[in-house]
This record gives structure tokens, C-alpha cells and sequence, in this order.
């Protein structure tokens, strides 16, 4: 008889242990879903600000160019031909502008790189729910 109940009790153990991992399971993934939307929004986030930041700065630097190379031949002129000054001007404020360009997009795809869009909280849950479970088997 107490054999039987020591069966008996070892079967409902095993029933709740693969309840509980189950539902330990669904909460993993809840968790996970809700940190997957979290980092979508954070996506839609940084690419919309992308988008609006990139088109200010250029209808922006439309006309900052202009006024930049009027200055730029200006001063050249200086010390140039006015013809050397006129194509010069241009080219020199054009390679600032590109560089700085260069730097605003690789600041942003920086923020949209894999490492910064990792989940890691679930990761970090599920290694405690790792560590709990082969605590409870041993």
C-alpha cells in the first residue's frame, strides 16, 4: 500500500512539474511577445526619426549651402580668380556637408544594430528558469 501511494505521489508530482513548466512556458513567451513589441516600437521609433531628422537638416542645408558658397567665393576671391573661386566654393562647402551627413547616418544605424535590439530580458529570464529547473531535477 505505501507503495502505491508513493507512486501515486510521485505521478502527481511529475503532473504538476509539467503544469507548472507549461505555464512556466506560456510566460516566457508572453514575456517575450511583449518585449518583441516593445523593441518594434523602439524600431519604428528610431527609423521615423530617421526619416523626419534626415529631410529637416537637408531642406535646411539647401539653404545654408547656398549662403556658405556665396561666403566661401567671396573670401576666396580673395585670393583666387573669381573663376577658380566659383567652382572651388561649391566643392569645398559640398565635402563638409557630405561628411557630416556621413556621421548623423552612421549615428543612426548604429541605434538599429542587432546588439541594441536584443531581448534581453527574456534571455536572462529563461537562464533563471534553466538554473530553476536543474536546481528541481537534482
Amino acid at each position: 500500500m505505501d507503495q502505491d501511494n508513493g507512486s501515486h505521489s510521485l505521478a502527481s508530482l511529475f503532473t504538476r512539474l509539467t503544469q507548472e513548466v507549461a505555464d512556466l512556458i506560456r510566460q516566457e513567451v508572453a514575456l517575450a511577445r511583449a518585449e518583441v513589441s516593445e523593441k518594434i516600437g523602439q524600431i519604428e521609433t528610431g527609423v521615423g526619426s530617421l526619416a523626419a531628422g534626415g529631410m529637416i537638416i537637408l531642406i535646411g542645408l539647401f539653404f545654408l549651402a547656398e549662403a556658405l558658397v556665396v561666403g566661401v567665393a567671396a573670401v576666396l576671391q580673395i585670393w583666387l580668380d573669381g573663376v577658380i573661386a566659383a567652382w572651388l566654393a561649391p566643392l569645398l562647402v559640398g565635402l563638409v556637408i557630405v561628411i557630416v551627413g556621413w556621421a548623423l547616418l552612421a549615428k543612426g544605424r548604429s541605434n538599429l544594430k542587432a546588439r541594441n535590439l536584443e531581448l534581453r530580458r527574456t534571455a536572462g529570464s529563461l537562464r533563471r528558469d534553466e538554473e530553476l529547473v536543474e536546481e528541481h531535477v537534482r
